[in-house]
């Protein structure tokens, strides 16, 4: 085995590389790594729930123009180094209480154009680093 060989074999590992998804992004999302973890984006992929897969080290998900219709406490896997969650026009009727609660580093959470009618009074409770809550057009 000469160095034509393991040439040879070094291209073939590196193709297919190429054609396999990203370790540990869910099905149909694109992963991007960032300087502090990774950003999931699932915009448009006609989720009716949300995906599982997500690395451990997601700082950001974005979920918009799926058709998710609540967000309850078991909808989320804990990601502790997740920071901003995006759920534009997902057609979201219910938040439920401790919603998000898989989420302790949680500082930005945006759910606008959805049609939410019902809202626990614990929905967004737990969120100790909390900022920022994007509700328009609910």
């Amino acid at each position: 085995m000469g160095p034509a060989f393991t040439a040879g074999l070094l291209c073939l590992f590196l193709q297919v590389l190429q054609v396999l998804p990203t370790a540990g992004c869910p099905q149909q999302c694109q992963c991007r790594d960032e300087l502090n973890g990774i950003v999931v984006e699932c915009i448009g992929q006609d989720f009716y729930q949300v995906p599982e897969g997500f690395p451990a080290d997601t700082v950001e998900i974005d979920l918009s123009y799926n058709d998710i219709p609540a967000l309850v406490s078991s909808t989320f896997p804990r990601l502790t180094k997740m920071t901003k969650l995006v759920m534009d026009s997902c057609n979201i009727k219910r938040l439920e209480n401790y919603a998000l609660i898989a989420f302790p580093q949680l500082q930005n959470v945006t759910l606008t154009n959805n049609v939410i009618d019902t809202m626990g009074p614990d929905a967004l409770s737990k969120l100790p680093n909390l900022k920022y809550v994007h509700l328009d057009n609910n």
